[in-house]
């Protein structure tokens, strides 16, 4: 059997045994969330003392207009954000590292998003009025040996925290909606709108996803690690708080060294998400998280 057979790929063992788990991390050595309160001082020309889940509060109606993608939030880029904001990044991922005990490769330029109270676009809303956000990002191409990283910026609750399924009730689905398609590796891989689809012509597995997806309620010093095959996804948030976040990728090096030869003997390439490979000095950064601080 193909190391990228989908099958083996969906049944696979992960570093994130239970699919998901919260880890808490020092805010007194990494202060993400005033270093981003300060950063966004100026990008947005904030007073000083404004608060990172008020800031809908703090910009004008044109102003968020002019920001909002077609998903009902807007996204600054890390590397857009200034030397502060990406030296924390890297301190944290080199922490990180050390904390988890092995070194990885890691997610070059995470989106920083903001989701403000407010209705969100309609592509992932069913014919009953509501909304189904829940995916896989192994669907979009990301390697299942990954590991995703969600920090929020501030404390989240309800539905403005992110919303995920169980590992067993991810997985079931996964595999159903690969089998039912009949897909290949290459195949699922680009299937997010796909699966969307084929959820919503089965209105008994969206109920069941529905009651066994929950809030993941956190304060500012903890985040979430997931298997990439958990499903996740964001509410319409009806809290009077932006929940500002950041999402990222790590891969450990030795899983990425094992996709890469695999890929090498079989003359593939390696997948890519929106235009850029998932290879170090692509989608990746160029250095590891224990390269990283070390230049």
């Amino acid at each position: 059997m193909s190391f990228f057979d989908i099958g083996r790929q969906l049944d696979s063992e992960h570093v994130i045994e239970n699919g998901i788990t919260i880890l808490d991390y020092p805010t007194s050595n990494f202060d993400l969330s005033g270093t981003l309160q300060q950063t966004l001082v100026d990008v947005y020309n904030l007073r000083n003392d404004f608060l990172l889940n008020k800031i809908h509060e703090c910009l004008s109606r044109e102003q968020i207009v002019q920001h909002l993608k077609d998903s009902g939030h807007w996204h600054d880029p890390l590397q857009t954000l200034g030397a502060p904001m990406i030296e924390a990044y890297y301190k944290f991922v080199n922490w990180l590292s050390q904390h988890l005990g092995f070194d990885f490769v890691f997610e070059h330029n995470p989106l920083v998003r903001y989701h403000i109270p407010g209705k969100l676009d309609d592509r992932y809303r069913l014919p009953d009025g509501e909304l189904f956000t829940h995916h896989s990002d192994t669907l979009l191409g990301d390697y299942f040996q990954q590991i995703n990283m969600w920090l929020p910026f501030c404390d989240v609750k309800n539905t403005a925290a992110l919303s995920v399924c169980s590992k067993h009730a991810s997985i079931r689905t996964l595999k159903s909606f690969a089998q039912t398609q009949e897909y290949s590796y290459d195949e699922y891989k680009d299937s997010r709108v796909a699966f969307f689809d084929y959820a919503k012509q089965r209105p008994q597995l969206i109920s069941a996803l529905q009651t066994d997806a929950m809030p993941v309620n956190l304060r500012y010093g903890q985040c979430l690690m997931f298997d990439p095959r958990v499903l996740h996804g964001t509410a319409e948030n009806t809290e009077n708080m932006t929940r500002v976040s950041m999402d990222f990728r790590i891969l450990p090096v030795d899983d990425y060294e094992s996709i890469l030869r695999e890929l090498e003997l079989q003359g593939g390439r390696p997948n890519s998400y929106e235009g850029e490979g998932l290879v170090k000095g692509e989608f990746y950064n160029a250095l590891t998280a224990r390269e990283v601080v070390t230049h």
